[in-house]
């Protein structure tokens, strides 16, 4: 096998997945030439992910409401949350993630319909084939979540709000899904 023994973690492929199914964020190594938060290694040697004892990435099974079978990976949290969690399929040509984080103003709500209409696109699906679409690493997490469901690509929609002397001010409002 000739691959990179360090790999940003937006760049792993089907084959990476397939050949070793747990991944760790190197974060003892952040900083190293090259490196930075979003670099994994491979851990070909676990069998059973602990989340205390790392960040890792598993390689996962998904399962489109229409029936259509993707393969991906997600990252061990003890608790079942999208923006923990991170699922994320993978295809021969990118990645379709379904958590984007927080939405403030009218140009991020644009470009969040965009990912959201290439993710499709992507996919070659819809809405209401794709959603709910669920989920299950394929290797055993110790005392957390290995499985669950998404209804919907998730974010958060920041609302601004006047404090009590008129003050205009952000605020995350609650996670919606599209």
């Amino acid at each position: 096998m000739t691959r990179a023994i360090r790999k940003q973690v937006y760049d792993l492929t089907l084959e990476d997945l397939r050949e070793v199914p747990v991944w760790e964020f190197a974060l003892d190594e952040e900083g190293e030439p090259g490196q930075d938060e979003e670099t994994v290694r491979p851990r070909p040697e676990i069998i059973s992910v602990d989340h205390r004892e790392g960040l890792f990435v598993v390689s996962t099974s998904f399962t489109a409401a229409g029936g259509s079978e993707y393969r991906g990976f997600a990252t061990a949290h003890e608790t079942n949350n999208a923006g923990y969690v991170q699922p994320t399929i993978v295809t021969e040509t990118r990645h379709v993630a379904f958590w984007y984080g927080s939405v403030r103003g009218s140009r991020r709500e644009t470009e969040l319909q965009e990912k959201m209409a290439g993710a499709y696109q992507a996919l070659e699906t819809s809405r209401k084939d794709l959603f709910p679409l669920s989920w299950k690493m394929d290797v055993s997490v110790r005392d957390a979540p290995d499985e669950g469901v998404l209804n919907g690509f998730g974010y958060l929609v920041d609302v601004r709000e006047r404090d009590a002397d008129g003050t205009k001010r952000w605020r995350s409002s609650e996670r919606c899904w599209s």
